[in-house]
């Protein structure tokens, strides 16, 4: 069965839509929702800088995790299901600073459908902050300079905390950003991000 983006996915975060089917996205806890019969699924997805990973969700549990690599690649999400309806979520772990993610195909086994998407929580929540929001940090102590695949915005208190309440959230963070002033002394604050969907200088 064929995939489209604009049928068959929800999309939850900021995304460059210029391709309507190819949506591309940076900010950390931007994800995708989708929903299918069948019983393993496969994306295709191009990640720009090789350091990004995503949260794997499966039927509402979080079963895995993927280092995505440079460029267009296929990837195996889930395989062995029980044959019947499942959703998945595709949530980016990593933030803006470790690159973007532009997501381009769902692919299922002969037999398989794409059913609609799980519909929108109620509640909408949007986080601003620096690196505690962007999940850095999460699963290492904080003696190694730049670890992205110990980064994790899914189970940051962001994360958390939106899932506890049912919500919708978008996440404007950046490591080390401030209101003002970043933690180098650069006055970059994190407003002159605020109106670019991947970040400053991106289109509004």
């Amino acid at each position: 069965m064929e995939f489209s983006f604009t049928k068959f996915a929800r999309l939850m975060g900021r995304f460059h839509l210029t391709e309507k089917e190819n949506p591309k996205c940076g900010w950390v806890n931007s994800a995708v929702f989708l929903a299918f019969r069948g019983t393993a699924i496969s994306m295709t997805a191009e990640d720009s800088d090789g350091q990004d990973y995503v949260e794997i969700v499966v039927d509402g549990v979080a079963r895995n995790w993927i280092n995505l690599k440079k460029g267009v690649h296929e990837y195996i999400i889930e395989q062995g299901l029980p044959d019947g309806e499942h959703t998945l979520e595709i949530h980016k772990r990593t933030g803006i600073l470790s690159g973007s993610i532009a997501f381009h195909h769902f692919s299922l086994p002969d037999g398989g459908s794409f059913l609609a998407p799980p519909a929108a929580k109620p509640l909408r929540l949007e986080y601003f902050g620096d690196s505690i929001t962007d999940g850095a940090g999460i699963g290492h102590p904080h003696v190694l300079a730049e670890a992205p695949h110990l980064d994790d915005g899914y189970m940051s208190y962001v994360g958390i905390s939106a899932r506890m309440l049912n919500a919708e959230y978008h996440t404007m963070a950046i490591c080390g950003i401030g209101v003002w002033q970043d933690a180098v002394g650069f006055k970059q604050g994190l407003p002159e991000h605020f109106f670019g969907t991947l970040g400053k200088g991106t289109a509004p």
